[in-house]
């Protein structure tokens, strides 16, 4: 038995075999951190899960998205998010393998017991919208009362306030 170091076996063939082990050089062990990126990208409007097996979508990555970088794609509405793998950066964007695809829930922080009309929601929208007053209908159709982008709302409270001074509330 050998006092070497398996490194030093593998690399002279100690194994028994023609072919030496594969060994990892120490050079090869960086901090994720120092040698790629995680990118958090907003899918733009109307993009769809089946749109992101088109190399168009991705046409327009920055010059800095490298090999194996991590991309964090969410779609606008919130409705899902992707984890994705660059494959390749180039001028032209750059290509992607995507990971996994997570739906979810819708994001609602009103509910009928804090005060509101049991018909009635306060949910937040896309960064664009804002918070989002809206009423269901018979029918179990929405139909949105106003959004923060056109009242300035800064807060769920403020969408609540406009919502109970709204006149459709107030006629109940």
């Amino acid at each position: 038995m050998s006092n070497e170091k398996p490194a030093a076996q593998a690399a002279k063939g100690g194994n028994g075999g023609a072919k030496p082990l594969p060994v990892i050089p120490q050079g090869n062990y960086r901090l994720r951190e120092y040698s790629t990126n995680t990118w958090n990208v907003t899918l733009p409007s109307g993009a769809t899960k089946a749109d992101l097996s088109q190399p168009s979508l991705f046409s327009t990555a920055p010059n800095g998205v490298e090999r194996f970088d991590v991309m964090w794609l969410c779609a606008n509405d919130d409705s899902f998010i992707v984890e994705a793998i660059c494959l390749e950066g180039s001028k032209q964007g750059c290509s992607v393998q995507i990971l996994r695809v997570i739906d979810l829930p819708p994001r609602s922080v009103g509910t009928p017991g804090e005060g509101l009309p049991a018909n009635y929601s306060i949910t937040m929208g896309t960064h664009e919208e804002g918070w989002i007053v809206s009423r269901k209908n018979a029918d179990g159709s929405r139909h949105v009362l106003g959004m923060s982008r056109d009242y300035q709302w800064k807060s769920y409270e403020d969408a609540r306030t406009w919502l109970r001074s709204h006149a459709a509330v107030q006629q109940r």
